[in-house]
């Protein structure tokens, strides 16, 4: 039997040879008709009949049976179906399926297309924009002396790194929320990305997560809240946690000040965001 398969399905091909049990069954062929030369003989006895007179001995040719192969195809019709994942997204403070809420006058969403919280736990902003209620800016290191002073803030991923080109900075924004948010970018949800960090240790990387996606996550990271002074200057805080770092070509936030900070094992710089 021989295995093949077709869009269909497989197909099982089963064929029938003859083994060593089987034996062929011959055929004898004798003469059926009288050369032209012999025509005075009546028919094909008297002609074998004279043939024997004259000496010639009959001729019988005994030929080999043909054999006979017998193919059965099975064909096996399967048709294939993608299977279905249902996916529901829901609120990790309230256990509730949300909806996307709709702005306020202040272009931010309290869940107000939510069904109502079966849980006590705080109600959390979630943006709906970024850059409509206050003017986009790029954020420059101010660092004198050092190796990131002049230097620019541009998105990579989820997390913030440094560049000397101006052309490359991202567009940032802190909205009536106070979270700060990176302009034109969504996240998985479609929602604005904000700025988060971690609440497990006193320092760490700052992300910029899908505003539904850090809510998921606030067990861990919360939300990075800034206002811009009127130096210039771009202030943020989580918790005790409101020193900007350079950690490399990374952005950091620590509860520690000085200028020289520790991350991680990692030797960081203390720096200032600048608003330009």
């Amino acid at each position: 039997m021989h295995n093949m398969r077709s869009v269909y399905g497989p197909v099982h091909v089963l064929q029938v040879m003859p083994g060593n049990t089987l034996h062929k069954r011959q055929t004898t062929v004798s003469p059926t008709s009288i050369p032209t030369y012999a025509s005075p003989c009546s028919s094909i006895a008297a002609f074998s009949s004279a043939c024997s007179c004259l000496g010639v001995p009959r001729t019988t040719i005994t030929a080999a049976a043909a054999i006979t192969t017998s193919i059965w195809t099975i064909t096996e019709t399967h048709t294939p179906s993608l299977p279905t994942r249902v996916v529901n997204i829901t609120d990790s403070q309230t256990n509730t399926t949300t909806a996307r809420p709709t702005a306020s006058s202040n272009s931010t969403g309290i869940y107000s297309n939510t069904s109502v919280p079966t849980t006590s736990s705080p109600t959390r902003i979630l943006d709906t924009t970024c850059g409509e209620t206050a003017a986009p800016f790029s954020l420059q290191v101010s660092q004198p002396g050092g190796l990131l002073d002049g230097w620019y803030a541009f998105l990579s991923g989820d997390g913030v790194l440094f560049t000397s080109a101006r052309s490359s900075a991202t567009s940032f924004s802190v909205e009536g929320s106070g979270h700060l948010c990176a302009v034109g970018y969504e996240g998985e949800f479609g929602y604005p990305v904000i700025a988060v960090v971690t609440n497990l240790s006193d320092s760490g990387a700052v992300w910029l997560l899908d505003g539904r996606r850090a809510a998921a996550f606030s067990e861990d990271y919360v939300p990075v809240e800034c206002q811009t002074g009127g130096g210039g200057g771009l202030a943020c805080a989580a918790g005790a946690t409101r020193n900007w770092v350079g950690c490399g070509l990374q952005l950091d936030l620590s509860s520690e000040a000085g200028g020289s900070v520790v991350v991680d094992g990692l030797n960081c710089s203390a720096i200032s965001l600048e608003v330009v």
